[in-house]
This record gives structure tokens, C-alpha cells and sequence, in this order.
């Protein structure tokens, strides 16, 4: 669902902060606030953003995702194998895996098969993806090691990206507490600080409700070897105390979500005054500031008004005037940078072509008008965002040199989401969106995702566009296992996504950090993303080197 800016911050926490380079382990504690607040380390069940990345830091999963959007294994010793099992005559599909040696938990004792069986009854009694989407899970007592997933009749090849989600808990602590109430009887609440519960680079040594979380290393940890010794992480919603925390040096990273458009504006420029200074450091996220189309208008239902429309726009130019961030100019819908997608910038002579080849002509005011009739359509927008009222007017500006009359609507938050949400909105709308991931790309896209009141309003196809080649794509593209082929029509989905434009994306947020010059003195280098993978990445100790340290 749309969402807004300050709300889009905390996806600083989905994406890992990781350096090219890899320092030496540093004895050097690291202090961080951010602003979140969440009441147990449990892993499974709805959870808040950041709380599911801090959970990275102690709890892995069975797969990971790296940079390049490759499927690796984590708690699993290699990627599942695709088996057909027959059941009552019928065949069934297994994913079959064994468990790495090096899945050990906080205590020294190996993650076994019976944990991975217990992880996946919470996560289905809660109807949690991807627990949900397994029907049963078989292990083996001659290989105790070798796990089966039995997956539910018409689960696709997704299920293994979400298996990047898919977190271990320990059954013998965790088994006698399930039944009744048993999210308030779970040792992740009652003694959050039990190593025995963790399997990650880091375990729990501190856990104060709304003030701070400490971790500490994890001495049976079997991967590398994690670069802090301790990270407290303090847990405070208000940044101007996060700021005041920073200046006096309780603090040497600040990673908030409810920093406004406006401090943000001005926030690096301050901040390199103070003293000592603090920098900010920004990279792209998943996050897109977009135009959608709703392809049931008699004109915008044309794929070439919509190609006009987007070629007409200087997206380089409307960041420059807008966003002090500089954030990144979007042409695909997966943000990164695309492999098969070459940016496509102001191309407006072109676009005026375009129109004038489909009859419409330059009137005395200088709009474009055909049959006697104007171009005019409105764009909604919510009153609520300062700089994203500011782009509609630039956007009004721009397709004005095209012919394009902008009728800008504002509207109340509440009145303009909900519009969007149930795919109402007359012709243009301006909003905020996260992409979708690798497992979930039909959310957006695919016809079946146009939201109704026989779905309930689920689906994220606000536009209403319908394709078919592309619904085919997206079928063939959640049915492949071969991962091979399935980047292969991740391809071909953007290069039809070109053709199409279901909806015009402008920019991909950034995300921010604020980092002290007394931590380290070393410059923070961000890893550029191919897409967007929200799932935790292969190397999950995501704050292993926010910045170097000697």
C-alpha cells in the first residue's frame, strides 16, 4: 500500500549497510538510536520493520539474498533441491535441504531439524509466509540433518526467496510454552536475554522495553566473525533527542524515521557546522515517488500518451529543484540499478510527436487540444507531504511544455488513500510506494492484483492496468524454479514494463544515516543494489561497518 515519507525511513533497516572492504574485527563498541519501539525479540509473526532487522543481528534465517539478488544458503548447508513425492497418488512437490554444521545456537547446541519443525508450527498456526505455505515438514531419523518441506498444493517457485524469511526458533526452550498465550509465555518476552535462544553473529545481552537493546558476540557464532564487540542500540521516536544524543556523544549513528522532509532538507548543511561535525550519508531505497495511470481513462488508457507523458519529464531537473537528498531518477519498477533497462531521460520533442501524430494540436493558450476538446487531466495528490505538493506543481510545470493542462487535487491524507487503495482515483495520482520484491512482483503488476470489493481491496494494482503478455510473463516467472530462467524473465518483465508503463515511477528515495565524526573518521561506503530484496542478505551482520574502523 502507498505509504509516506517518514515512513519510508525505517527501510534503512531492510537494506545492509555493508562495505566493500572488510575491516578487522574492532573491540570498539558501537552505539546507535533509531526510532522504533517493539516489546520481544520472537521472530515470527507480524513484526515491525526495524525490529526485523535488528533480529538479524541474532537470529538467521535458512536462505539469505545477496546484492545481486542471488539466492544463497545461511542456516541451510546448500540451496533446497526441487523433489516430487506421491501422496494418495498424487504428486506433490518437496523441497528437500540438509542444515549447516556451522547453525549452532547461543549455547554451542546444533539447530536440528525438530527446531525447523517447531519454527514452522508458530509460523502456520499464525498463518505467516512462507510457514503458511508449507504443509507439513518431514525429518528424517536415520539423517536428523536432512529436512522436507512438503508445500501446500499450488505454492509457486517464490516460496524459495521467501525462505529468506524463514527464521529458526529453539523448540526445547519455546516447545513447553505453546498453547494459550503463548505470545506473552515465550522466553523472546519473558527472558529475552537467554543465549540459548540465538543463532546468529550476535545474542542478546540487554533488552530494556523502549530504551535500549545491547548485543553482544555470539562466541558460537560459525560464520565470520562479527566487527563489534557490542552494539547498543537505543530506542528513542524523537529525533531532535537523537540529534542532542548525537552532539554529546552518547551516540555514533542516528537511523530515524521520523525525520521530516524538511529537517532532512536542511540537515546536512547544519550538521557539518556542529561540533563535532556529524555527517549524513544517504543511498537509494525501494521506495518510489510515482505517478500511477488509471488505465480505464479514455486517454491515458493509450500506452503512447502515457510514453509522451513520460519522456516529457526532466527528472534530473526535478530533483535538482526539490530534494536536497539527490535522490536517485527511476525509469524501472525494481529501483537499483537494472541490467536490462537503460534509462530512458527528457526526450520532449519526441513526446510532442507523439501527440501530434495522434491528431492533437497546440491551441491559442498552448495546450494541446483535439476535437475541440482539451488536454486536461487531474492529479490527485494528499495534502500532507511538503515536497511532494511542491513536485505536482513542478510536474504541472513540465507537462505543460508538452500541452498537458494539470488540474492538481489536494486532498486530505485519509480521503486520498483511501481513493488509491480502492482504485478510484479519476485519472493521475502522485504517491509514495514501495517495489516489490523478487517473491512478490505480481502484487503490482498482474491483473488479478487490481484492488475490488471481491478481493477486499487487497491488491496493489491501484491503475487497474491489465496486460496480458505481462500476466503471462508473471505467471511463467512464479512457476520457475530454475533460477537461470527466472532471471531471465525478470528481464523480460522490465523490457515489457518499458513497453507498457503501467505506472510512471520519478525517483527512489534515500535512506539515511547521521554518523559522528569521533567514531571512526572514515568515510561510509554504500553498496549500490541491484533491486530490492527486503528479505535479510547472505552476510546478515548488516552493521558490521556502517563506516571503517581501524
Amino acid at each position: 500500500m502507498p505509504i509516506g515519507f517518514s515512513t519510508a525511513l525505517i527501510l534503512l533497516f531492510l537494506g545492509a549497510a555493508k562495505l566493500f572492504a572488510q575491516p578487522s574485527p574492532s573491540e570498539k563498541p558501537l552505539t546507535i538510536g533509531v526510532s522504533d519501539e517493539f516489546f520481544d525479540m520472537h521472530p515470527i509473526g507480524p513484526t515491525r520493520k526495524g525490529k526485523d532487522s535488528l533480529l538479524a543481528l541474532c537470529l538467521r534465517a535458512l536462505l539469505g539474498v545477496d546484492e545481486a539478488g542471488h539466492l544463497r544458503p545461511v542456516l541451510a548447508k546448500g540451496l533446497p533441491v526441487l523433489k516430487s513425492h506421491i501422496i494418495g497418488g498424487e504428486a506433490r512437490t518437496m523441497l528437500e535441504f540438509d542444515l549447516s554444521p556451522q547453525a549452532i545456537f547461543g549455547d554451542g547446541s546444533p539447530v536440528t531439524g525438530l527446531d525447523v519443525r517447531f519454527s514452522w508450527t508458530v509460523g502456520k498456526a499464525q498463518g505467516v509466509e512462507p510457514y503458511s505455505l508449507i504443509e507439513d515438514v518431514w525429518i528424517l531419523e536415520t539423517q536428523p540433518e536432512r529436512v522436507r518441506f512438503l508445500l501446500a498444493r499450488g505454492t509457486s517457485a517464490n516460496i524459495l526467496w521467501q525462505l529468506a524469511g524463514f527464521r529458526v526458533v529453539r523448540a526445547k526452550n519455546e516447545a513447553p510454552l505453546l498453547g494459550k498465550d503463548y505470545g506473552n509465555k515465550t522466553l523472546y518476552r519473558t527472558l529475552p536475554t537467554l543465549p540459548d535462544l540465538y543463532n546468529g553473529p550476535y545474542v542478546v545481552k540487554e533488552f530494556e522495553v523502549g530504551r535500549h537493546i545491547l548485543f553482544s558476540r555470539n562466541p558460537y557464532f560459525g560464520g565470520k566473525v562479527p566487527e563489534f564487540a557490542e552494539i547498543k542500540v537505543i530506542l528513542e521516536p524523537d529525533p531532535l533527542l537523537l540529534e542532542k544524543m548525537l552532539k554529546q556523544g552518547d551516540m555514533q549513528v542516528a537511523l530515524s524515521d521520523s525525520f521530516s522532509s524538511e529537517q532532512l532538507s536542511n540537515w546536512e548543511e547544519k550538521a557539518l557546522k556542529e561540533s563535532p561535525p556529524l555527517r549524513v550519508y544517504q543511498r537509494p531505497t525501494a521506495v518510489s515517488e510515482r505517478v500511477d495511470f488509471n488505465h480505464t481513462h479514455p486517454l491515458l488508457g493509450d500506452v503512447r500518451i502515457r510514453r509522451a507523458l513520460s519522456l516529457s519529464l526532466d527528472r534530473t531537473q526535478l530533483r535538482d529543484e526539490i530534494y536536497p537528498d539527490r535522490r536517485l531518477p527511476a525509469f524501472s519498477f525494481l529501483p537499483g540499478v537494472s541490467m536490462t533497462v537503460q534509462p530512458s531521460g527528457l526526450k520532449l520533442e519526441k513526446a510532442k510527436l507523439i501527440m501530434k501524430n495522434l491528431g492533437w494540436k497546440q491551441g491559442k493558450d498552448g495546450f494541446l487540444i483535439r476535437k475541440g476538446k482539451p488536454l486536461s487531466l487531474p492529479l490527485a495528490v494528499d495534502t500532507q507531504d511538503k515536497f511532494r505538493n511542491k513536485l505536482a506543481e513542478r510536474l504541472k510545470q513540465q507537462w505543460a511544455k508538452l500541452g498537458v493542462d494539470i488540474q492538481i487535487k489536494k486532498l486530505p491524507a485519509q480521503e486520498f488513500f483511501d481513493l488509491v487503495k480502492k482504485a478510484r482515483f479519476s485519472a493521475l495520482a502522485l504517491y509514495a510506494q514501495l517495489s516489490p520484491d523478487l517473491s512478490r512482483l505480481s502484487t503490482q503488476l498482474a491483473s488479478s492484483s487490481i484492488p475490488s470489493r471481491d478481493n477486499f481491496y487487497v491488491g496493489e494494482n491501484y491503475g487497474r492496468f491489465a496486460n496480458k503478455g505481462i500476466d503471462q510473463l508473471l505467471t511463467q516467472y512464479d512457476q520457475e524454479w530454475n533460477l537461470t530462467r527466472r532471471e531471465y524473465l525478470l528481464g523480460e518483465l522490465e523490457e515489457k514494463f518499458q513497453e507498457a508503463l503501467p505506472f510512471l515511477p520519478i525517483f527512489f528515495r534515500y535512506e539515511t544515516a547521521v554518523v559522528t565524526s569521533t567514531a571512526c573518521g572514515k568515510e561510509v561506503v554504500w553498496r549500490k543494489l541491484r533491486s530490492w530484496f527486503p528479505q535479510e542478505t547472505l552476510e546478515i551482520d548488516w552493521l558490521r561497518a556502517i563506516f571503517l574502523c581501524p
